[in-house]
């Protein structure tokens, strides 16, 4: 088991994991689905900020890779990798400096793939929060740092950690508040919390903030109204009845956080539990410490705000550092070698669980699997019908729903792409008299309004037929509606001429 204590050895057993999530994925076919279909519209074009909900990190770093991979499903599965492979290189340099063992600096690492969300979630359906994984590992490294040494680039370490954090998710603040109210609790944390270097930790900071900081001051209304609109989910039912909803929601998913990690803890640590609240240097005190505080700041928040359901990976930057407390535990704990032998076999096992049940999944996709099974549908057809229409490639196309904008984008790289529903978004204009199509789908979407339907005459729309791919047990058909919308037309400004949001 000493051949993978290194960092080395950790970052490429969690890169090879992603990559073979990635690569079982594809099995389905190259069709992008849910985030990632919304993602591909809006990686167009490099922006200080896109869409409300979050922070531009991962969109930025997708521009990157599609430069190279070109926008379809390999820039995804780079980025993800790259983040995941980041976790786990992280999660190993922050153990390291907490554990004073190697080998369980490794272990420590490798029991994240003991966690739920990030064995199996992380590579079924996360985007933003690939990068708020990674940059709570690197948040816990240059924490760790600081206790240990507190040196000057150890400061400026942590400046770039909380940078790099609030720009791949807003939620990352409130896990910083957390570790900060935990440094306070200690003399080592309050010595490190009021020395003058830590001003240079904010200016870091501050500074990869600026770009994105300045479209937050633009669209402030936007974010505020998107934020209270997903945390207070529900909003018609009474505050204190939202509150009651959410208290046991959140209670259930913090429990479901540890899974099935805290059932192999706990069978192992059954004689020595009091081991797990125990913590004998300042920086495991403090892992331990902003758990609870997170914890607590959680169902707070819940009462406060009044949050009718928790989301699972709003846990995720919170309870994080719990892995170290725990590793920490099991290696202090009698039969430590055991432990470490049981704990490698735990997650080498539940990781070949979750691939292969990932390939079950795409090998056999439907119900309870998938639902309707988007990344099953096939959208060649709809190319073949837009270039036998008269669509060479350059132009606008504007699909209705998500999915088929991020697919269309897919299959036509040199197009200007429009999602009507992501009105905030929009990439530069299209030359003028450039030709637009308008797509839309009754089996991917609602129907678009009658105002539109209206100025489109008959001649105008085509209808296409497309069928999922073999591999689905339930062979659905998909229809989509493509018109041509004519420049001099009554809704062409309203459909395709939409103009770049604020930069």
């Amino acid at each position: 088991m000493h051949r993978i204590s290194s960092v080395y050895a950790v970052t490429a057993l969690f890169a090879l994991y992603a990559l073979l999530h990635a690569g079982a994925a594809r099995l389905a076919g190259p069709t992008l689905a849910l985030d990632d279909a919304k993602l591909n519209v809006v990686a167009q074009s490099f922006q200080r900020g896109y869409l409300p909900a979050n922070p531009p990190l991962f969109e930025w770093l997708l521009i990157l890779a599609q430069h190279v991979t070109g926008p379809g499903a390999l820039g995804f599965a780079l980025v993800k990798t790259t983040f995941f492979a980041a976790a786990g290189g992280f999660a190993y340099l922050a153990a390291k400096e907490l554990l004073p063992n190697r080998l369980w600096a490794a272990l420590c690492a490798l029991s994240l793939l003991l966690l739920f969300q990030f064995g199996w979630n992380y590579h079924q359906a996360f985007t933003h929060t690939t990068a708020l994984i990674a940059a709570t590992a690197f948040f816990w490294f240059a924490l760790a740092r600081l206790l240990r040494a507190g040196s000057m680039r150890d400061y400026a370490l942590l400046g770039v950690a909380l940078g790099v954090g609030l720009m791949a998710k807003y939620s990352f603040a409130g896990a910083v508040l957390a570790a900060f109210a935990a440094l306070a609790l200690q003399r080592e944390g309050r010595r490190a919390l009021g020395d003058p270097r830590l001003l240079l930790s904010l200016a870091i900071a501050a500074l990869l903030l600026a770009p994105h900081a300045s479209w937050v001051a633009v669209n402030n209304a936007g974010l505020a109204e998107g934020m209270t609109a997903r945390l207070t989910e529900g909003g018609a039912e009474p505050h204190w009845r939202r509150a009651a909803q959410g208290v046991p929601s959140a209670l259930g998913v913090m429990i479901a956080f540890f899974l099935p990690l805290g059932l192999v803890a706990t069978a192992l640590l059954r004689r020595t539990l009091p081991d797990l609240a125990s913590a004998p240097s300042p920086g495991l005190r403090l892992a331990r410490d902003a758990t609870l505080i997170g914890a607590a700041g959680l169902l707070a928040a819940v009462v406060i705000v009044g949050m009718g359901r928790m989301e699972d990976r709003y846990v995720i930057p919170f309870l994080y550092p719990a892995v170290f407390v725990i590793a920490a535990a099991l290696m202090r704990a009698p039969g430590e070698r055991a432990n470490a032998k049981i704990l490698a076999f735990c997650a080498a096992s539940f990781a070949v669980f979750c691939l292969g049940f990932k390939l079950a999944t795409v090998l056999r996709p439907g119900p309870p699997f998938c639902d309707s099974c988007r990344q099953f549908v096939v959208f060649e057809p709809l190319r073949d019908a837009l270039v036998s229409r008269g669509f060479a490639g350059e132009g606008t196309l504007v699909g209705f729903d998500e999915t088929t904008a991020g697919n269309l984008r897919r299959l036509f790289p040199e197009a200007r792409i429009l999602a009507w529903s992501l009105p905030a978004y929009a990439p530069p204009q299209a030359p003028s008299g450039a030709p637009c199509f308008f797509v839309w789908s009754l089996d991917l979407g609602p129907a678009p309004p009658e105002t539109l339907l209206a100025g489109i005459g008959e001649a105008q729309a085509a209808r296409v037929e497309s069928l999922t791919r073999p591999l689905a047990r339930e062979r659905r058909r998909t229809e989509w509606t493509v018109a041509a919308i004519e420049p001099d037309g009554p809704i062409y400004d309203q459909i395709c001429a939409r103009r770049r949001s604020p930069q």
